[in-house]
């Protein structure tokens, strides 16, 4: 994986294009600029990531970048590991101060992520459209 500024790409080949999105087969790295260790892979060699279509042309097989911005990275994981952890942890403490027996509050935190995880899941498509990966060629 190569890193700038503002910018992250990850080697991959392209197997096809399907709905609009281009189907890509990233190839493991060897570790990426943070870490240096690939620890973000798990046992699998590769990973398949679909691209939306931007009037590119492309052929099966060709090799290409996958780029993400650093900021889209950062919004995504505040989105889906960041906001609902302050939730959580908000309403556990919330209901344990107005004196809720600690199962129960536990319960309610838990609880307190369904709506949040629904709202996210019934706006995925405007998420979707401002989070995208792009494709260049190497």
């Amino acid at each position: 994986m190569r890193t700038d500024a503002h910018v992250s790409q990850q080697k991959g080949t392209i197997e096809g294009l399907r709905h609009g999105r281009w189907i890509v087969n990233l190839d493991k790295p060897v570790g990426c600029a943070v870490c240096h260790r690939g620890l973000c892979w798990d046992d699998a060699d590769h990973k398949v990531v679909k691209v939306k279509d931007e009037g590119q042309s492309f052929d099966v097989g060709q090799h290409v970048w996958v780029r993400i911005e650093h900021t889209v990275g950062l919004r995504a994981v505040m989105m889906f590991y960041g906001f609902p952890f302050l939730l959580k942890v908000s309403v556990l403490l919330l209901l344990l101060c107005v004196g809720v027996n600690e199962g129960w509050a536990a319960v309610g935190a838990l609880g307190s992520l369904v709506p949040y995880y629904f709202v996210l899941r019934s706006t995925r498509h405007r998420w979707s459209e401002q989070m995208t990966l792009q494709l260049a060629l190497p």
